[in-house]
């Protein structure tokens, strides 16, 4: 009996991507996707807030007038080759721009993804 209660304490649930999306869509924090479990995101640091924002607005004023756009980590981005979905602290798309879906807030092409660690 011990067994068997330790093994359904470690089962874990599994969603789909389609039931991560509605989800968080409607949540007030963010968490990760991957392999049909989510990830609840930590909070950053003063200190890694100021670099990301310091990269952001860099890059921002680089890219001024080219066909290209910086986010910040409120832009979901799916990676298509794992199925990740993820928020990283920036990250540049160039031309055209591809979204999952009609609401445009799950981005599928950067060219730059940034992760401050």
């Amino acid at each position: 009996m011990a067994t068997l209660l330790r093994m359904q304490a470690v089962t874990k649930s599994r969603r789909t991507s389609g039931d991560y999306l509605v989800l968080e869509r409607k949540a007030e924090t963010k968490s990760e996707f991957l392999n049909g479990e989510t990830f609840a995101m930590a909070g950053g640091t003063r200190r890694h807030s100021r670099i990301a924002v310091n990269l952001a607005g860099t890059l921002n004023a680089r890219l001024r007038g080219k066909s290209c756009e910086v986010f910040n980590s409120d832009m979901r981005l799916k990676i298509e080759a794992t199925g990740l979905y993820t928020y990283p602290d920036v990250q540049v798309a160039c031309g055209p721009l591809r979204f999952e879906g009609e609401q445009e807030d799950t981005l599928l092409n950067p060219k730059i993804i940034i992760e401050v660690l």
